[in-house]
């Protein structure tokens, strides 16, 4: 079931919307990897926490990179006070929709929540995965 050239060529995903677009597992996987890794590496308990937060509530904005309701980067970046520069330089990572992760939490809107959208919610489980990980290295 994976897409088509014509599907890759659709509005939908040049836009980088997939919320109406059947998503492989493999793709969800290749998000997966990618978000645990770069929470991982580059996140921090505090910022991890600010993610749930925000999913929690609905006020995440995974098109947004620096407010007060940023995506998954942005968040990473605010809680560290780095701007977009400055995170690429420590990380080695340019943000943006190249990223697995980024695509994933691009469909996450505000007003979404694990309760009423399938990203923040699989978004949710990723992030407490990690936290547990964390808390197993503490």
């Amino acid at each position: 079931n994976d897409p088509t050239l014509k599907e890759l060529r659709s509005p939908a995903f040049l836009s980088g919307d997939l919320r109406n677009v059947p998503i492989t597992p493999e793709f969800e996987g290749m998000c997966e990897k990618d978000t645990k890794d770069i929470l991982q590496r580059h996140g921090q308990k505090d910022s991890i926490d600010l993610l749930l937060y925000r999913l929690s509530q609905g006020t995440l904005d995974g098109t947004a990179n620096l407010s007060d309701r940023a995506c998954f980067i942005g968040t990473l970046m605010a809680m560290r006070r780095e701007d977009h520069e400055q995170f690429t330089k420590r990380t080695g990572l340019n943000p943006g929709l190249n990223l697995p992760s980024v695509q994933w939490f691009f469909q996450i809107g505000i007003g979404d929540t694990p309760k009423n959208n399938c990203f923040a919610y699989k978004a949710e489980c990723w992030c407490l995965s990690v936290l547990r990980c964390i808390g197993k290295r503490s």
